[in-house]
């Protein structure tokens, strides 16, 4: 009987130790998995998509789009963004002046399609299709996150589902915002002043949305730039090209609606401050550049 006893305690304290082994590793594993929000519904009839898209914001409806994105069974690819009416230039209009915003998509999936288990899942290349096409529209990728999102939903006869990505307009944080704002304050800007096209250089047209934004949200600020020249010629024509470079600049940011005449001051240093020797081609480019500050 004594030894009954001894074998059950030595029993119960195995499945004890079974149990929380269990227990520990399964919480872990849990907490590891890029898929732990699944949440698949396996019960009840699929859901059907509503047609209509929309940019949500917080726990509000920001805008309604009459058509969505169709989708297709187990294929990545989704409806471009130019179909549906609007969207593009609403999705620009909010985020390519206004740093402080940021843009989540959401690409849907079902668990009965292709690779629903994996990291890299249909949902998650569907929102980066979308990524794709607003990095081109000239959005900032930084302001774009991309999740794929399991739903039940019904597939039509065409194996087709509409609304296959959705939006949601999230505020960054204060210290992306921060950060942002201290480059915009205090920079160099080389735009290729002898090319007719400079006014497309991506880096400028980036920079001036931006402080577009920066300047709105402070209107008493001052803008000052301060043309250099690389040490090529007279020093009379170098300071030349400094102010003129320095003034093309400002017309440039009047014409993109960044302060006014009054606000944005113009100055030359001319060859007299380089950062590197003006030895070399490369070197000389480097010194041609406009020194923005905003104070």
């Amino acid at each position: 009987m004594q030894s009954l006893k001894k074998a059950f305690v030595i029993f119960s304290m195995w499945a004890s130790s079974a149990l929380l082994f269990h227990y520990f590793v399964t919480i872990n594993y849990a907490e590891n998995c890029s898929i732990k929000e699944t949440n698949f519904i396996n019960e009840g009839p699929k859901i059907q998509l509503n047609p209509s898209v929309f940019i949500s914001y917080k726990t509000d409806t920001l805008i309604k789009f009459k058509n969505g994105f169709t989708i297709t069974k187990n294929d990545s690819t989704v409806t471009s963004i130019s179909k549906i009416e609007s969207l593009k230039d609403t999705l620009t209009s909010l985020l390519t002046t206004n740093y402080e915003k940021e843009i989540h998509i959401f690409g849907l999936f079902s668990e009965e399609e292709i690779n629903a288990l994996l990291v890299n899942n249909l949902g998650v290349n569907r929102a980066n299709q979308v990524k794709s096409e607003l990095v081109q529209l000239g959005i900032n990728s930084k302001q774009i996150k991309i999740f794929g999102k399991p739903l039940d939903f019904q597939f039509n006869e065409q194996m087709q589902a509409i609304n296959g990505v959705r939006f949601k307009l999230v505020d960054r944080s204060q210290k992306i915002i921060d950060s942002i704002e201290h480059k915009l304050t205090a920079r160099y800007l080389r735009p290729d002043f002898n090319s007719i096209n400079w006014k497309n250089d991506v880096i400028l047209k980036e920079y001036s949305n931006y402080l577009q934004h920066y300047v709105r949200k402070n209107p008493g600020k001052s803008i000052i730039l301060r043309g250099h020249s690389a040490k090529v010629g007279s020093t009379d024509t170098n300071l030349k090209i400094g102010l003129q470079n320095a003034l093309l600049l400002k017309e440039y940011l009047i014409e993109q609606n960044v302060g006014t005449i009054d606000n944005i001051y113009i100055y030359t240093k001319g060859p007299f401050s380089p950062i590197v020797p003006n030895d070399t081609d490369e070197n000389r480019n480097i010194n041609t550049r406009i020194e923005i500050v905003i104070k």
